[in-house]
């Protein structure tokens, strides 16, 4: 158990350095972190997903196609949890891959834009 509580909190500290720091996101390796989107346990996916979020924000198109090809649907299951906060992130993630525009990315809104609708309804 402190093993996997060291691991969260170990990534939960990265997920803080990679939002106040884009230069950083974008020297971090993403394969561990999109590997772990598959984990069955929402902290995992909620921490992981936290470090994937402000990788996410350059747009760089290999990432999100990986992230389309490889968590799309673990994202698609987080954007509809029914807690707001643990739910944001799949949602900002998956507006990114639909190519809305940042302005459209959901922040704490249980609406998601049409581009993220159409990506839904793939």
């Amino acid at each position: 158990m402190r093993k996997v509580s060291r691991n969260l909190s170990a990534t939960r500290a990265l997920g803080v350095l990679l939002e106040s720091n884009a230069a950083l996101a974008a020297q971090v390796p993403a394969g561990l972190f999109v590997e772990m989107m598959k984990s069955g346990i929402w902290t995992d996916r909620n921490k992981y997903c936290w470090v994937l979020d402000p990788m996410s924000k350059a747009r760089d198109p290999k990432f999100l196609a990986r992230l389309r090809a490889e968590a799309l649907d673990p994202l698609i299951e987080m954007a509809g949890w029914r807690s707001e906060g643990h739910s944001s992130c799949g949602r900002s993630i998956l507006a990114r891959i639909a190519g809305a525009p940042e302005s459209e990315v959901p922040g704490l809104s249980f609406v998601p834009s049409d581009a993220v609708i159409a990506l839904l309804n793939r």
